[in-house]
């Protein structure tokens, strides 16, 4: 008897160490979702500075001070690097230097950094490119491009590593619109991504364009309102060309080839109520819910983000590059390929029947739930998860309807 009761204290007080850590642990991460957001905030109001001082409606295009390479969050989380190109610092008692002033002193956790490119020049490239990728003299070697802030390059990414085949492409660029700085770009060699939506003839969270006989299986992004009528949002590739899918009615869709951003909004009918609860949330259960918000921060290379999605479920990872081109594979086993623009690139786990599933910033419930970014629109494996992408389309993108309709 004495050993039952010996072994029952034991088990209890091993109960009561795995529930303990369980707490511990949970609230640990819950602290780095905190931090994570403290550190966004911050990003978010230097970015929102800048383009108020300086007129910036469009990121990707308008102009920025030359003395400006780019922001970033720090590898480790733990700050805010402001990129300055010293050469171009302007002179002592300008107007620009008492902006330059502010952003340099802007807040204990923002870092300078000096670096060779304005951020202007990065555009250039990219958006050279990005022209480049889209007309009759494309090459196939190309997959896409974008802008690395964090190396402070122009990244061209290409399904091939001879130095001499990329010399040509870069001469055939700079000759398709202007002369371009070569040192300011880097290629990467990567796997042609592919659109993640999953062709099944019954099943799914939803079903969206018709396809012979079948449909595109894909998934809800978030809730909002639009046109007057409730809904949610999923990528524009789901339910292209589609007057009604099972679950409503589509009244907008934005996807096409050599086109900006893949997104789209249905209707729902009485079928079907949206809501903001996760299908799949984080493993702990702390982040099952989105937040009702009217405003998203702006996106920063290396911000932690995650998503929720029908096929890979609950995934965490990093923003990498932003206003990517890329050119992707419609589906796994075909040869079609769309060229996309204005995507956002992260590093996230995803697979087929991701699409349109919600990308935000993970958040406990206790503060309002998960911050919304965007919709997945697609991405590839990488080589055991090393080079792994995955791409959305920013809420800042978006309709402004779609943005203020949240509920």
């Amino acid at each position: 008897m004495k050993k039952l009761i010996i072994a029952f204290a034991i088990s209890s007080f091993v109960t009561t160490i795995v529930n303990a850590q369980t707490i511990s642990n949970k609230a640990t991460k819950e602290s780095e979702y905190e931090k994570n957001y403290k550190i966004i905030m911050i990003s978010d109001s230097i970015q929102s500075y800048i383009k108020e001082e300086y007129n910036i409606e469009k990121t990707f295009s308008d102009i920025y001070p030359e003395y400006f390479g780019g922001v970033y969050i720090s590898e480790d989380g733990q700050n805010v690097i402001l990129q300055i190109v010293e050469k171009n610092i302007p002179e002592i008692g300008s107007d620009d230097y008492d902006i330059y002033n502010k952003l340099v002193n802007f807040d204990d956790l923002v870092k300078t950094e000096f670096v060779e490119n304005s951020f202007n020049e990065l555009n250039k490239i990219n958006n050279s490119v990005s022209d480049y990728l889209i007309s009759e003299k494309s090459s196939e070697i190309i997959i896409g491009s974008y802008v690395d802030v964090v190396n402070n390059k122009s990244v061209v990414e290409v399904t091939g590593t001879n130095p001499t085949v990329q010399r040509a492409l870069l001469n055939d660029i700079s000759f398709y619109r202007k002369k371009l700085k070569q040192s300011a770009v880097n290629y990467v060699q990567v796997d042609v991504p592919t659109l993640n939506s999953e062709i099944i003839k019954a099943g799914g969270t939803i079903l969206g364009m018709p396809v012979d006989y079948d449909y595109a299986v894909c998934s809800m992004g978030f809730r909002t309102r639009f046109a007057n009528k409730d809904g949610y949002v999923t990528a524009g590739h789901c339910i292209k060309g589609a007057q009604f899918v099972e679950s409503g009615q589509v009244l907008y869709s934005q996807f096409a080839d050599n086109g900006y951003f893949d997104y789209g909004f249905v209707a729902t009918n009485n079928d079907f109520s949206p809501s903001n609860s996760l299908a799949f949330p984080s493993n702990d259960g702390s982040v099952k819910t989105l937040a009702v918000v009217n405003s998203c921060p702006t996106i920063t290379v290396n911000m932690q983000v995650a998503k929720s999605g029908r096929n890979t479920h609950y995934t965490e990872g990093k923003v990498t590059g932003l206003n990517q081109t890329v050119r992707m594979k419609v589906d796994e086993i075909g040869n079609e390929t769309v060229t996309l623009k204005g995507l956002v690139k992260t590093n996230l786990e995803n697979g087929a029947g991701d699409s349109g599933a919600p990308v935000f910033i993970p958040r406990t419930d206790a503060e309002g739930g998960a911050i919304p970014l965007g919709v997945l629109s697609g991405g590839s494996d990488g080589f055991l998860g090393i080079g792994r992408t995955m791409y959305f389309t920013s809420i800042n993108d978006m309709y402004s309807d779609i943005q203020l309709g949240r509920y």
